[in-house]
């Protein structure tokens, strides 16, 4: 982790005490109840500059894994230059689902629909 992502991650665990490290080998990468996404998503594009949500996927672990999915969004801060990435886990396995972020990006509808599409995972509130 660089200075700027030790910084990144000592300021958001302060804020968000159920926020943890992920792994990554490229950018900043945590994990997130989902219950808490919205919230953290909402504070990293006002507060934390990341203004543009660059991409929105799921990760199916496969049937029989618990939490069988989870989604990612990238995000990017145009201003800096910088990548932050959020996961957080579905809590239901059979019909998953995460609150919308089409309230903080507009432009979240089309990743969204595409994550439905090709996931099933559900985006409450779109």
């Amino acid at each position: 982790m660089t200075a700027s992502s030790t910084e990144l991650a000592a300021s958001l665990t302060t804020r968000f005490p159920n926020l943890t490290a992920r792994a990554s080998a490229d950018v900043p990468a945590f994990n997130i109840p989902a219950g808490e996404v919205i919230a953290l998503l909402t504070h990293l594009r006002g507060e934390g500059g990341f203004d543009l949500l660059a991409d929105l996927t799921a990760i199916d672990w496969a049937a029989g894994a618990s939490p069988r999915f989870t989604v990612v969004y990238h995000l990017l801060s145009t201003a800096r230059a910088e990548y932050v990435r959020i996961a957080a886990d579905c809590l239901d396995n059979e019909e998953p689902t995460m609150p919308t972020a089409t309230g903080i990006w507009p432009g979240a509808d089309w990743h969204e629909r595409e994550c439905f599409d090709l996931m099933g995972v559900t985006f409450t509130g779109h």
